[in-house]
């Protein structure tokens, strides 16, 4: 793989990484990630990875952005899981509320 190469698919990563977090999937978005990672160590064995590292440094900005958007969205969901929760509970006692006073 040349730099060129390794750039292209590092772009097409993120690009579906970040399409499957508009479609929230977990899963394909944890196996491009995994991807990421592996091309990322496979270049970094490669001569031409010095002169990679400046580009390597705005694609990681990139990266970042997309893990903050992916942490902000498992906590709204860790949020509406609560609440969720919570109605459940209210919703479960006045049932029984209801039940025992027929």
């Amino acid at each position: 793989m040349n730099k060129l190469q390794a750039e292209q698919k590092i772009q097409s990563l993120l690009l579906y990484m970040a399409e499957s977090i508009e479609k929230g999937n977990w899963h394909k978005i944890r196996e491009a990630d995994r991807q990421l990672m592996s091309l990322i160590n496979e270049a970094k064995q490669a001569a031409w990875f010095v002169s990679f590292e400046p580009k390597l440094l705005l694609l990681k900005q990139d990266y970042e952005k997309k893990i903050q958007l992916i942490n902000a969205q498992k906590q709204d969901v860790s949020k509406k899981m609560q609440r969720h929760q919570i109605d459940s509970d209210g919703i479960l006692a006045y049932k029984q509320l209801t039940e025992s006073a027929d």
